[in-house]
């Protein structure tokens, strides 16, 4: 119970972490990545190699996360199937190329599946010190040359708490 001489206390503090902790400081961003040779899309994968490694793409082409701020939360959707369901594929998401630092490497191919999850629990402190890049990353069960790699696509959300003022 709080006594009644510690509200003007409690009101004045619950303000400042208000201040503090404003909406234009939530921060999303919107990337839509598919194979090659896909449309309405910002990116696109190299659907020319004749091989099944994985493939990670830079969102935003540069370091999207400024220094000191952390991700909260992280969708990927499925939003066209990959290679009209003749092939799977498994995304993930990190700080680098083939990285899974965000998202673990899951299942993701079939238009409407989706992968959400909070980040800032599993976050790395040091990655806080400078801005740092976000890569989406795909690993089909086939070659990305393949016929029937034609089609493929994906929506990823990325939200953050963008704390480049400290």
């Amino acid at each position: 119970m709080i006594h009644p001489s510690q509200y003007n206390w409690l009101t004045r503090f619950i303000g400042k972490v208000v201040d503090i902790i404003r909406p234009q400081y939530i921060k999303t961003v919107e990337y839509t990545v598919g194979v090659g040779g896909s449309t309405e899309v910002d990116y696109t994968f190299d659907n020319t190699q004749n091989n099944m490694t994985i493939q990670g793409i830079q969102l935003g082409g540069t370091a999207i996360i400024p220094a000191n701020s952390i991700p909260t939360a992280i969708i990927i959707k499925c939003t066209e199937d990959l290679s009209t369901g003749a092939a799977t594929g498994q995304v993930s998401m990190g700080t680098a190329s083939g990285g899974a630092q965000f998202r673990a490497l899951i299942t993701c191919d079939d238009a409407g599946e989706y992968s959400r999850g909070v980040v800032a629990a599993t976050f790395s402190d040091s990655l806080m010190a400078t801005d740092y890049s976000v890569y989406f990353n795909v690993t089909p069960n086939t070659n990305w040359d393949d016929a029937s790699m034609t089609t493929g696509k994906w929506k990823i959300w990325i939200t953050y708490v963008d704390n480049s003022i400290l």
